[in-house]
């Protein structure tokens, strides 16, 4: 598919929906950086498509772009003020610039139009666990976790606001469980270690740093 969105471009470089189609598979294919091109000629060229604004600001807060990405989930909302997407990922970038208040209200919009959205359980989670509104941070990741058990993201929160709570044997479980489904992830090696010095599990945390 993404060859022949390259090769509909090059038969026409000045056709929209060619390069909003090959932004949007590259993004999903985790190609955020080579994603961006694409989608901002499709905005040059189609200044009014409010998908391809939504995946310009979520291809923008992969990239670590989270002020570049409120304003082009913005202009999403300016368009289609109900887009569930682009209300929860507008929260997300809200969440990286520290403006949690208003990103939690951009998150229960998106929740309001579309209530099993799991993305934007995990976000609502994550702006009242900053909030240390913590039974309420629980309750979203586990809402996220009863639609989408394996959620990693909604794992490592839930996790994260154990260890708060100092509940660290849960943290643990609950780190352990998305360490299976994401073996590799360094930042989820290091919360397990962390667990695991807590319930005296030292010779585990040691192997799991030595991972790390």
């Amino acid at each position: 598919a993404i060859q022949a969105c390259h090769k509909a471009i090059a038969l026409d470089p000045n056709y929209a929906k060619s390069h909003a189609n090959l932004g949007l598979l590259l993004l999903q294919s985790n190609k955020s950086s080579a994603a961006l091109p694409h989608l901002q000629r499709a905005i040059e060229l189609n200044p009014e498509d409010h998908e391809t604004w939504s995946n310009l600001g979520i291809a923008l807060l992969k990239v670590g772009r989270p002020q570049a990405a409120i304003d082009g989930l913005g202009q999403a909302l300016r368009i289609a003020p109900h887009d569930a997407v682009a209300h929860a990922n507008l929260g997300a970038a809200l969440l990286e610039c520290s403006q949690t208040t208003e990103a939690l209200s951009h998150i229960e919009q998106a929740l309001k139009v579309q209530p099993n959205f799991v993305d934007a359980h995990v976000h609502r989670g994550h702006a009242l666990h900053k909030m240390e509104r913590l039974q309420e941070s629980m309750a979203s990741f586990q809402s996220a976790l009863s639609l989408h058990p394996n959620n990693v993201d909604a794992l490592c929160g839930l996790g994260n606001v154990h260890m708060t709570m100092s509940a660290f044997g849960q943290a643990a479980s609950c780190f352990e469980q998305a360490h299976a489904h994401e073996p590799q992830n360094s930042g989820l090696l290091l919360n397990l270690a962390n667990a695991c010095v807590e319930i005296n599990r030292v010779g585990e945390a040691i192997e799991l740093l030595n991972r790390y």
